[in-house]
């Protein structure tokens, strides 16, 4: 009886391409890697982090441009803002809300990044198609299994 060559495990791209193109409906894992050195977002009172949520309500056919503008700012310059610890991008699963869970060292980041040259623009950008409600936060608590 002939040995057969053990199977090849496919990567993590062609088995999400595969998804994609079978249709699949369950959300997909990101393909986002992290920066090297970069803190991982992590959530816990003790951080000593500024919390900043941004929650936008989206008519769902502008839900991808407003995601691909969230991701393209913080990746261009909110990101390299002095105080910018980490940004998480959810969208809510009837592609009405996407929201922002942002961490900063301090308020004074946040101040920073709103007064920064390219907020005008980048906030007119937004407000074209969606709303946007902000505020900032600290953590209170967090519960883990």
């Amino acid at each position: 009886m002939p040995t057969q060559a053990p199977l090849a495990r496919p990567g993590r791209r062609s088995l999400l391409a595969g998804g994609l193109a079978l249709g699949a409906g369950a959300p997909l894992a990101s393909l986002s890697q992290p920066q090297p050195n970069a803190m991982t977002p992590t959530i816990n009172a003790d951080a000593k982090l500024t919390t900043l949520i941004n929650v936008f309500s989206v008519a769902p056919e502008d839900r991808d441009r407003l995601v691909a503008l969230l991701k393209e700012g913080t990746d261009a310059w909110i990101s390299k803002v002095p105080g910018f610890v980490s940004s998480s991008l959810h969208v809510s699963r009837d592609g009405r809300r996407v929201v922002i869970y942002g961490q900063w060292r301090g308020a004074d980041g946040i101040a920073a990044m709103r007064q920064h040259p390219e907020m005008p623009a980048y906030f007119e950008r937004i407000k074209a198609l969606a709303q946007m409600e902000a505020m900032t936060c600290d953590v209170a608590s967090t519960v883990v299994a």
